[in-house]
């Protein structure tokens, strides 16, 4: 399960051309790390700028077209596409394809090709910035996604205090071995299903004091679920999916995965 088989999604996948997703961490610590020097900022002034302009889809796509040279903003998209293009795939046709009722309902289906790079580049930078604080919490949780549950319609897992527990039914399935990894590193995952993430991080944070969060999740629900932890002021670290599959993006549900090994990095 530590070399799981390629899957595309909807708009992404982190195995690009490749057989692994070794290389998209590779490429993203690197631009990050080149985007960092390039632009004489630390990581918490580079998420501050992303997060200026991340929501902002027509100037994105406004000054993507232009090809400006004279804005920071520009110069990273540049930057971005030359080396994350190989990791998104038909986000153009599926933005003009989704129809109008889903846009109403769900704004974050037509999140763009811009977004995309931006937002990869935040998950990037909060885990860089929130680790040492997230394994230094008292009380440390994973919010798992149900879509990586392997048996979608009976499985039995049961709901405590907080949300859904996996009881370990089945050797591979990908929530029984991320909650294995996980409670190994003192980490405790549930399978969000029930529970309103805001209300949850705020029962958690009675209760425990001085909680972190590790979100597993589609790169558009990583992002957001991981600034509502910032603005929470909870320490947060997130493993985005390896594609986004889900019933909500394809229509129905296929199998999907996450890399193990980035997520022992982030728990230890």
């Amino acid at each position: 399960m530590n070399n799981p088989l390629p899957v595309t999604g909807k708009t992404y996948s982190l195995f690009g051309n490749n057989n692994a997703t070794l290389q998209y961490y590779s490429t993203i610590r690197q631009v990050t790390d080149i985007l960092l020097t390039q632009y004489s900022m630390d990581e918490q002034q580079l998420l501050e700028y992303i997060n200026i302009y991340s929501e902002k889809r027509q100037f994105l796509k406004k000054i993507t077209l232009k090809n400006s040279r004279s804005s920071i903003m520009a110069g990273i998209l540049r930057r971005l596409d030359d080396t994350l293009r190989p990791y998104t795939m038909d986000i153009e046709k599926h933005i003009k394809s989704t129809v109008s009722y889903k846009v109403l309902t769900d704004r974050r289906l037509l999140t763009t090709r811009e977004q995309y790079y931006l937002y990869m580049i935040e998950i990037e930078l909060d885990n860089r910035i929130n680790k040492p604080a997230f394994i230094g919490s008292n009380y440390k949780i994973a919010l798992l996604p149900y879509c990586l549950r392997e048996k979608l319609s009976d499985c039995p897992a049961e709901p405590d205090d907080i949300d859904y527990v996996c009881k370990g039914c089945s050797k591979t399935c990908y929530i029984n071995s991320i909650s294995i990894l996980l409670r190994q590193n003192n980490v405790h995952p549930y399978i969000l299903g029930q529970a309103k993430l805001s209300r949850l991080l705020r029962q958690l944070a009675s209760t425990h004091g001085h909680i972190g969060v590790l979100g597993v999740a589609c790169i558009v629900e990583l992002t957001w679920g991981m600034r509502l932890c910032r603005k929470s002021r909870i320490p947060v670290t997130g493993l985005p999916l390896n594609a986004n599959r889900c019933i909500r993006w394809m229509g129905d549900f296929f199998p999907n995965s996450v890399d193990l090994n980035e997520l022992e990095k982030l728990v230890k």
